[in-house]
């Protein structure tokens, strides 16, 4: 898919945003910024007095100009003023979370190119897996998961980096949740009646940016963990950054539509491998409370029970893949009988800090 057509200016953007290589992303520029607009990036960082000035505009017309890529996400607001986002995730979150009924532009074809566009990052991690695979090195885990609370809290061990309630009460404020921009931009998603858009969440200054911009609301620690519970019945996975550090963001991902499951489905049929870490705990089911109402199963999110015939009982009970389980406590906050429990059975070693993009490009020697 080339870029016929599209002034070059758009593909400067993308290169001075630091993805030259995409193809989809100059499409997006040119949907989301006229070309007044996009000579206007092109002078960031800048003051809007310079801007106006040698681009032989009124600052009146910068100001207004900035305030609307801003508010669609293109740019963020610095100490010294307005900058183009940098890279992947700081370009794809912003705009994927924007404001939609708020610029018509950010229409249906708006919102194809944003799932062109994730099918292209999701395409370039690959091939840096693959770069990284051929070294023998470990390939990374960018996010990992976070199992409900409530399944965890009576067990010994428990870390703050994965306890939801330690997480969210040290969770900088405000703390605001947000459309998801990976549900956002995958208009045909199979759950798109089934599942809310609602479940990303910022905190500190990350929250205060998209408060300023119009997005999202404030969430109380009180309200926030109700908002956890209340995604129970959903079936989403809730993960954070992969780092032995406190999250500033949480993701409730979901498996049809969100990256962190879009990219595993490939990189385990190609690298035997997740793209995010399964947390320290795995569960467990005791057949002799298990009534067999296979709500587990309705509520696994990747599939990882089913039915086994119990020597014991003499009947089918519901059995766990502990190859297949990621830990999420979504079975044994929904069974009935009570019959499903979280266990630890991982190291505090298995949370790792993040490597950095500096570490990931030594390892694949690019």
């Amino acid at each position: 898919m080339g870029n016929t057509g599209i002034d070059p200016i758009y593909k400067e953007l993308a290169g001075k945003a630091g993805v030259s290589k995409s193809e989809i992303l100059p499409k997006i520029f040119r949907k989301m910024a006229n070309l007044e607009q996009a000579k206007i990036l092109k002078e960031l960082p800048a003051p809007s007095e310079e801007i106006a000035k040698k681009l032989n505009l009124k600052k009146e017309t910068v100001d207004r100009n900035l305030l609307e890529l801003f508010q669609k996400g293109l740019i963020r607001q610095g100490k010294h003023g307005y900058n183009l986002g940098q890279g992947w995730g700081s370009l794809v979150d912003p705009i994927g979370s924007s404001n939609l009924s708020q610029f018509k532009e950010l229409d249906d074809e708006f919102l194809n190119l944003c799932m062109a566009l994730t099918t292209e990052i999701i395409q370039e991690r690959m091939a840096l897996f693959a770069a990284i695979h051929t070294t023998g090195n470990p390939l990374p885990n960018t996010m990992r998961v976070i199992p409900r609370w409530e399944a965890i809290k009576d067990i010994p061990g428990i870390l703050p980096v994965e306890d939801l309630r330690e997480i969210c009460k040290q969770l900088a404020q405000p703390v605001v949740v947000f459309n998801c921009p990976c549900k956002v931009m995958k208009p045909d998603r199979s759950c798109k009646d089934t599942i809310p858009t609602e479940t990303c969440i910022w905190a500190g200054r990350a929250g205060q940016y998209q408060l300023n911009r119009g997005v999202g609301r404030k969430l109380t620690y009180e309200e926030l963990l109700q908002y956890h519970k209340d995604l129970d019945k959903y079936g989403l996975v809730t993960m954070v950054m992969n780092t032995d550090r406190m999250p500033i963001q949480i993701c409730n991902c979901h498996t049809c539509c969100c990256m962190a499951f879009r990219a595993t489905s490939i990189a385990r049929k190609r690298f035997n491998h997740r793209s995010f870490a399964k947390s320290r705990f795995i569960a467990t089911i005791n057949p002799e409370k298990c009534n067999a109402s296979q709500v587990c199963i309705k509520r696994c999110p990747v599939k990882a029970i089913s039915m086994k015939y119990d020597p014991a009982s003499g009947a089918d009970r519901a059995y766990v893949d502990p190859e297949e389980c990621i830990g999420c406590g979504m079975c044994a906050v929904t069974c009935p009988s009570k019959a499903a429990k979280l266990k630890l059975v991982r190291e505090p070693s298995h949370i790792n800090p993040i490597m950095s993009p500096e570490a990931l490009l030594d390892l694949t020697g690019v």
